[in-house]
């Protein structure tokens, strides 16, 4: 059976959406762990390879790079998850919530998905240039739902 990256990756998403929508967790700090993880893979993914490359028999299709890559731009805001912090209290936030943190990812996820896709070279570009500018706008958002929009503590009612 082989899985390609895009598969793998569509199914990411979906479990990173719904884990985000049942835990309940705002967008802030997931928002800006994925940018963490993105910087993370740029800079740690040669040194990752070499332990996906041990295991690439079980990741079927994927190449060890962009394994390394997912894991490593994933992982902050995975452990983020399981911390305690602000969370949503509506549906409408936390399904809000939920889209934000998923697009980010997906954007995030873009440079290993786009290689499988038939497009043209141009449409790959315009594609690649605008990640940047959409994790940009996505930390930008996740700020601002970090100070704006988050219910303030007793403490700070004061």
């Amino acid at each position: 059976m082989n899985v390609t990256v895009t598969t793998i990756v569509i199914g990411i998403l979906i479990g990173l959406f719904v884990l985000a929508f049942f835990m309940k967790k705002r967008f802030g700090l997931l928002g800006l762990a994925i940018a963490a993880g993105t910087l993370l893979a740029s800079q740690l993914t040669p040194w990752m390879q070499d332990f996906t490359q041990a295991v690439q028999q079980y990741l079927g299709g994927v190449s060890p790079v962009a394994a390394a890559a997912i894991i490593l731009t994933i992982l902050p805001s995975i452990i983020l998850m399981l911390t305690k912090q602000k969370k949503y209290h509506s549906t409408k936030g936390r399904i809000l919530g939920a889209i934000l943190y998923t697009a980010m990812a997906g954007f995030a996820f873009l440079p290993f998905v786009i290689d499988s896709v038939e497009i043209s070279e141009e449409v790959k570009a315009f594609i690649l240039t605008s990640q940047t500018t959409a994790i940009i706008a996505g930390v930008i958002v996740a700020l601002l739902d970090l100070t704006l929009f988050g219910k303030k503590s007793g403490a700070e009612k004061k």
